[in-house]
């Protein structure tokens, strides 16, 4: 069983409410992927449409967010009843997701209410504008208030005489809504109201069929969200910085072949920022038009990008060892020459044969490495990143700094994030611009809206020449297969 107790009980628990019909309810949202839900066995309620039909679920975060900040707040380590603990964490689960989805309900209630003014937001892609005008100070402290006077009155025993005692101090209930479901709900509000009107754009690398293009389907699944193709990694960061494109999506590393060269420097030289990473595994097939498995022998040329055939250089030896590969820009590109070529072959994602129809599977499966994975980045500009950026409790950042051309500089710059024990997982170099001052891209393990990020990135400066914080966003789940 590949997930946590909880996991399996939470899945265990939403098939039987997804019989029930629960999730039919535009309210409810399921952390279970739709496609292991069952169909509901009574028959669904004629519910009036009220939202826009989205796809906009939080879930992952809210998980993230239950037990990496609140868990800890609530609760003391050491052992419990697991079955009991976990049927609370999922009634706490469902409640705080029912909670914070119910915030598509009030932004379009304030829509309705101003639909000028909001479109005229949604239209600029003004984020910031856009939450301003969903903030109300006045209405979240009179909540805060409510929160604190119930957490008095039903944290205590009411027949004791004295001085209250409580299983919970009032103020850590406040805590938990003033940090995490308040921002989580405006989190939800913006997702949504950005796609009240037509929705948006979002850029990736490669034509229909790459893998880049399967990672933006599987992430913006909402069919009011626009794909649109990019022949090379820097024209999607154009794309985005340029108003083009909402977002962007772009591969960065492979686990066996390394960076990707071009967005690597470009991270170093745009304003692009990162808002989230997806890592996907590597799974290649060979695929052909006029070439079936019976015979790989007539196969005279085979197409793909380069990392691609980098990662099935034993499987072309083993059934193709003399065929010449030729390397183009992505994997799609390398099928469709595949589907117009005979006695040609290319190295795809299996997504390509319903891109290609003529291609089909010769032999499945030829990477080398079934752990191998690739990690891809989305990425937006400042503005639209920064509007809503929060920390999810299981966090890392990327950041650009320079330093001076001196011995020691480095290690002084490198030593605050150990001063605040930051566990730094990658570190790339980069000299811009002809340069003999380079920079760095760092990775590392935190949020910039955590506390001690924010005292190491102060004391970082007294080291550096420059710092560019590239984003702060979830780290991703490593990728089932």
């Amino acid at each position: 069983m590949d997930c946590s107790f909880l996991d399996f009980f939470l899945r265990e628990t939403e098939k039987v409410h997804s019989l029930m019909r629960r999730y039919a309810c535009p309210e409810e949202h399921p952390f279970t992927d739709w496609k292991q839900l069952p169909d509901p066995i009574i028959m669904k309620d004629k519910y009036t449409s009220v939202l826009k039909p989205n796809n906009v679920n939080l879930n992952k975060k809210v998980m993230s967010v239950y037990l990496e900040k609140i868990l800890p707040l609530i609760c003391k380590e050491g052992e419990s009843d697991y079955g009991s603990s976990a049927t609370c964490d999922i009634h706490a689960l469902q409640s705080i997701s029912k909670r914070i989805h119910y915030g598509k309900f009030v932004v379009e209630s304030k829509f309705q209410q101003d639909r000028e003014g909001y479109t005229k937001l949604i239209q600029s892609r003004d984020e910031h504008g856009l939450m301003k005008k969903l903030t109300d100070y006045a209405v979240e402290e009179r909540l805060l208030d409510r929160v604190r006077k119930k957490a008095s009155t039903y944290g205590q025993d009411p027949a004791r005489q004295g001085p209250p005692i409580y299983k919970v101090d009032p103020e850590v209930p406040v805590k938990i809504y003033k940090e995490f479901l308040i921002p989580l709900t405006k989190e939800v509000e913006l997702e949504y109201i950005l796609r009240r009107l037509d929705g948006f754009t979002v850029a990736y690398f490669g034509s229909t069929g790459s893998y880049s293009h399967v990672v933006a389907k599987e992430q913006f699944s909402d069919p009011s969200v626009s794909l649109t193709p990019y022949s090379s990694i820097p024209q999607v960061f154009s794309a985005v910085l340029s108003s083009k494109a909402d977002y962007g999506v772009v591969p960065l590393r492979n686990s066996l072949s390394g960076l990707f060269r071009d967005t690597h420097e470009l991270l170093f030289t745009t304003e692009a920022k990162i808002c989230a990473e997806i890592k996907s595994l590597i799974q290649l097939q060979l695929v052909s038009s006029t070439v079936d498995a019976s015979n790989l022998s007539k196969i005279t040329t085979i197409y793909s990008h380069p990392d691609a055939i980098a990662q099935c250089q034993k499987s072309l030896v083993k059934y193709c060892p003399t065929v010449k590969t030729i390397p183009v820009s992505s994997t799609s590109e390398g099928a469709l020459r595949a589907s117009l070529e005979p006695n040609t072959a290319a190295i795809a994602h299996l997504e390509v044969v319903n891109t290609f129809p003529s291609l089909k599977v010769i032999q499945p499966n030829i990477h080398d490495d079934d752990k191998a994975t690739t990690q891809f980045l989305i990425i937006s500009r400042s503005a639209m990143h920064e509007a809503r950026a929060s920390p999810s409790g299981r966090d890392k950042t990327m950041l650009v700094f320079g330093v001076q051309h001196k011995p020691g500089a480095l290690t002084s710059a490198l030593a605050c994030f150990e001063k605040y024990t930051l566990n730094l997982t990658s570190i790339e170099s980069h000299y811009v611009g002809g340069s003999n001052e380079p920079l760095f891209l760092i990775e590392f393990m935190g949020h910039v809206k955590d506390e001690k990020v924010m005292n190491a990135l102060e004391a970082l400066k007294c080291h550096t020449t420059s710092i560019n914080v590239v984003g702060s966003f979830s780290v991703a789940p490593d990728p089932k297969k």
